[in-house]
């Protein structure tokens, strides 16, 4: 078990690598509101408990799980991501940061290279570490903008190992999904369940 008041578990890795939404930030209450009245014109209604099905999931694959069976093009999931991080950035007062981790990456900063790997756009990922100042912690960000395939694919968590020039199997990734371990996982990262406080490996 690994405690997150603990920075002394976490320096024997080469670097840590964080989640954003629902790990440095709460940021459901402002994405849910954002996405909802992206889709109440489109006669698409959702609700919180839907919602929480898609904890991990990038804003375009949860559109395209509220538009199923529409099967939406490229150009619309598009165009209305857009539309969400628009709307996201007018909730941003909603937003507060989860103090045990943004504690612990303060704590670290300096002494481990840091990254923030997000399914969620570069847009959103960005003006939440702003609005938190958190934004000077980290080397690099790297978000779903960033590589073809989300979590759990393991592209999120490769290219900012990579960013970091830090070998994956010595990078640690804090995780709150499970789409969000397994894709460290398949990255070759110890993965650190902050629900439960255990490390899997790959």
């Amino acid at each position: 078990m690994v405690s997150l008041d603990d920075p002394a578990a976490f320096t024997r890795y080469g670097a840590v690598l964080f989640d954003c939404d629902g790990m440095l930030a709460d940021t459901r209450p402002a994405h849910y509101l954002a996405l909802a009245a992206t889709l109440e014109p489109l006669g698409v209604l959702i609700g919180r408990p839907w919602y929480a099905r898609y904890a991990g999931a990038s804003t375009a694959e949860t559109l395209r799980a509220a538009l199923h069976p529409l099967e939406p093009g490229p150009e619309l999931i598009a165009r209305l991501v857009a539309e969400c991080g628009e709307r996201y950035t007018e909730h941003l007062p909603a937003v507060r940061e989860i103090t045990p981790v943004t504690a612990l990456a303060r704590t670290l900063f300096g002494h481990l290279p840091l990254a923030v790997a997000s399914g969620g756009t570069r847009r959103t990922v960005e003006a939440t570490l702003h609005h938190l100042g958190l934004d000077a912690l980290f080397t690099t960000v790297v978000t779903r903008d960033d590589v073809d395939w989300g979590k759990p694919a393991p592209d999120l968590f490769l290219l900012a190992a990579e960013r970091l020039g830090v070998a994956p199997t010595r990078c640690l990734a804090l995780e709150d999904t499970d789409r969000g371990l397994l894709a460290a996982q398949r990255a070759g990262m110890a993965a650190l369940d902050v629900r439960t406080g255990r490390i899997g490996r790959a």
